[in-house]
């Protein structure tokens, strides 16, 4: 079968360095410029402008760290809310998806919160107040799934 195209590797046919500088370079260990990454911020400078800026950027080194807490928001704040005359008193209902409520501040009106967590005194003092604090995945696994006009797929 014939070749197609055309081999690009004659760059340097003939040139007795191939590129390498003068026919001193290459010789030993000091040709080459450090180990690994030594010299990105120095020698090789064109390497790191090319090919690793993206490294430079975020400095991104090892594994990125498994945080187990979550943001908070304190009764203090659902307070104030429920204080700025935004929120209906008597029908109010607060959402906070991927959050903790915390504290032990005492609520001025009765609030039903459901969030992912709730630390001891906060849930006690919704309680007090008369509303609920109802966790999200609990919620979230009660609620039955919508049916479909779908049709199981036939085993084989």
């Amino acid at each position: 079968m014939t070749r197609r195209l055309k081999s690009r590797n004659r760059k340097y046919a003939g040139d007795r360095t191939y590129g390498g500088g003068n026919k001193k370079n290459r010789r030993g260990k000091g040709s080459r410029g450090g180990r690994g990454r030594a010299g990105y911020h120095k020698h090789k400078w064109m390497h790191t402008i090319k090919y690793e800026l993206e490294a430079l950027r975020f400095k991104h080194k090892g594994f990125a760290a498994q945080f187990k807490d979550m943001p908070a928001i304190t009764l203090a704040h659902i307070n104030k809310l429920l204080e700025s005359g935004k929120v209906d008193k008597n029908n109010c209902h607060f959402a906070f998806p991927g959050m903790k409520v915390i504290g032990s501040f005492a609520l001025v009106a009765k609030a039903n919160i459901s969030a992912s967590a709730f630390s001891k005194g906060a849930k006690a003092s919704i309680e007090k107040a008369g509303g609920t604090a109802n966790l999200i995945e609990a919620l979230v696994k009660k609620t039955p799934v919508a049916p479909t006009n779908a049709k199981p797929a036939k085993k084989a």
